[in-house]
């Protein structure tokens, strides 16, 4: 998400966030760190403060408690009470019975505002001496003997001051050290993105085709030595345009020229296909004609020879005049192929779909053919699979040209054996 949206955004901005983000979470990570550092130092500060103070309060009520004198024991009380930002003292006995409960206005404070430090009151020894070289210390009777308590409530107000204080220093020196690395990044940002600016403005001019544009050559460094880059290309595309424009006006003169050359030839190549027209249509004419001439003769010499099938003859001549029915039969459709060629050219050809039996016209082709298979001492052998029906809907015509075109190129390309 953020490096497509860094994709969309102007580079000067770009660069201005790649290079501020660090430099705003360094800024904020340190001041958040020294802030709180302060806080919690200010906190310790007021319980190390309470402790010592009755600790203090502990060593000097040692007497004042072991002699049961109370006017000692209130006025050490009071001089701690004198320090700032404490609040009560109460000093009790091992009984836990209160000897001094002293308070300042400090004490009427809410109770989560107030901190307690408890500290005992121990009797550490008193030298005993009877004769001069004989001395006796209480420490082998007593041993660190607690005969009381003391008890410092200091208030948190002060601290709260302090703290209120240092958020306040620490949210305006971290507020402006943002701002002075918001304004560096924003320095540096310019100061790379300005001549990259500058320098896509001029590629997009030159992009655009005004190549007499050029870039300020005010950067240093590798920026300095890409604009003068960039200036160097402008003129040398400048110069290659102006090479390119005389070219091309040559080059049209040239092509002038030659269209008016092509002109002149397609004059004389409608004209030659105008002479082919005419010559084709002559061609067709003429095989039209030709063909009809040779189809009356041709279907005289059909009828005469199914006249003479009637008759009686011997096997042979039957044979023979089968056969040259058979021939003319083929050839009225080669001429018909000859009709169906200028009907190509006019695409006025069309199949006829008609029922006729395929094995009739197989046998046909075989015994028009047996001939030139005998010749080449082949054997044509006519096989119909059962599956294969004998009246079928197909162009008559157009089977018995194909059927005996396949056989005579297979008995044409069989050296021995036979054709199936």
């Amino acid at each position: 998400m953020i490096k497509d949206w860094l994709q969309r955004v102007r580079l000067g901005r770009r660069i201005l966030f790649i290079f501020a983000t660090p430099l705003l979470v360094a800024v904020l990570f340190l001041g958040y760190n020294i802030t709180v550092t302060h806080l919690a130092d200010t906190r310790h500060a007021l319980e190390d403060r309470g402790s010592l103070l009755a600790k203090h309060l502990g060593v000097l009520s040692e007497f004042g408690m072991f002699s049961n004198d109370s006017s000692e024991l209130q006025k050490y009380a009071r001089s701690i009470l004198q320090e700032a930002d404490v609040a009560y003292v109460i000093i009790e006995d091992s009984n836990h019975v209160v000897q001094v409960d002293m308070q300042t206005t400090l004490a009427d404070s809410k109770p989560e505002d107030l901190i307690a430090f408890k500290a005992p009151i121990t009797r550490t020894g008193v030298e005993v001496s009877d004769f001069e070289d004989d001395v006796v210390t209480t420490d082998t009777i007593f041993s660190n003997e607690v005969i009381g308590t003391v008890r410092v409530g200091l208030s948190r107000q002060s601290v709260y001051a302090e703290e209120a204080r240092i958020l306040q220093v620490g949210i305006v020196a971290t507020a402006s050290a943002v701002l002075a690395s918001i304004l560096l990044a924003y320095l540096v940002a310019q100061s790379v993105s300005d001549p990259i600016v500058r320098l896509t403005r001029v590629v997009g001019r030159l992009t655009d085709g005004r190549l007499s544009a050029r870039s300020g050559e005010s950067s240093h460094g590798e920026l300095g030595t890409l604009e003068q880059g960039i200036n160097e290309m402008a003129r040398t595309m400048q110069g290659a345009q102006t090479d390119l424009l005389r070219e091309v006006r040559d080059a049209t003169a040239a092509l002038h020229d030659t269209v008016d050359k092509l002109e002149d030839k397609n004059r004389e190549v409608e004209q030659a296909h105008t002479v082919a027209l005419e010559a084709g249509a002559a061609k067709s004419e003429f095989l039209a004609k030709m063909s009809h001439e040779i189809r009356t003769p041709l279907s005289a010499i059909i009828g005469f020879a199914q006249l003479l099938e009637k008759t009686t003859q011997s096997e042979d001549q039957q044979e023979y005049t089968r056969t040259i029915n058979q021939a003319a039969s083929q050839l009225l459709i080669i001429i018909d192929d000859i009709l169906n060629f200028t009907r190509l050219e006019s695409s006025t050809l069309s199949l006829e779909i008609i029922p006729f039996d395929l094995h009739a016209c197989l046998e046909n082709v075989v015994s028009i053919l047996s001939a030139r298979a005998h010749e080449k001492q082949l054997e044509l052998v006519l096989y119909i699979h059962s599956d294969v029906p004998s009246r079928i809907h197909s162009d008559a015509k157009r089977s018995s040209q194909i059927l005996p075109n396949l056989v005579s190129n297979a008995i044409k390309f069989t050296e021995q054996g036979h054709v199936i």
